[in-house]
C-alpha cells in the first residue's frame, strides 16, 4: 500500500527541492510507513523495486552534476525523505511552539517553505 501511494505521487527524485514540499499534506504515507516498519521490518522485492527508480534517478542526477555527489544516492534520498516527514514525526509539544498555531492551514505552508529551502540546501552540488 505504501509503495502504491509512492508510485501514485510519482515525485521525480532528481528534483527534490522542487517536490519536497508536497508531502506535508500527505500524513497517511508516514502513518502507513511507520506502521509497516513496526509490524514487518523486513522488505519485499516489490517494495525495493518501488524505490529502485528513485535511487537510480538520484544517481543519474549526481552524475549530471544536478545533485551533490559526495554521498551515496540511497543516503541522500533517505535524508530527503526524513526531512519531508519531519513535521509529522515531530512531537506535538514541539509543534505547539511554532510561531503561529501549529495545526492551522497556514502552518504547513510555512513549514513547506522551510522544508523546500532545507532540501535544496542539502541536495545542492
Amino acid at each position: 500500500m505504501v509503495a502504491a501511494r509512492q508510485q501514485q505521487l510519482g515525485h521525480p527524485a532528481a528534483e527534490p527541492g522542487g517536490h519536497a514540499g508536497d508531502e506535508p499534506g500527505q500524513p497517511e504515507i508516514l502513518r502507513l510507513a511507520t506502521w509497516r516498519q513496526l509490524e514487518r521490518p523486513d522488505t519485499s522485492p516489490a517494495e525495493a523495486d518501488a524505490y529502485r527508480p528513485k535511487v537510480e534517478a538520484v544517481a543519474d542526477a549526481q552524475r549530471r552534476g544536478a545533485l551533490r555527489a559526495d554521498m551515496e544516492p540511497v543516503d541522500l534520498l533517505a535524508l530527503v525523505l526524513s526531512q519531508v516527514t519531519a513535521w509529522f514525526a515531530t512531537p506535538p509539544a514541539l509543534r505547539a511552539l511554532a510561531p503561529d498555531e501549529a495545526f492551522t492551514p497556514a502552518r504547513p505552508e510555512r513549514h513547506r517553505t522551510a522544508l523546500t529551502a532545507a532540501v535544496r540546501s542539502l541536495t545542492s552540488p
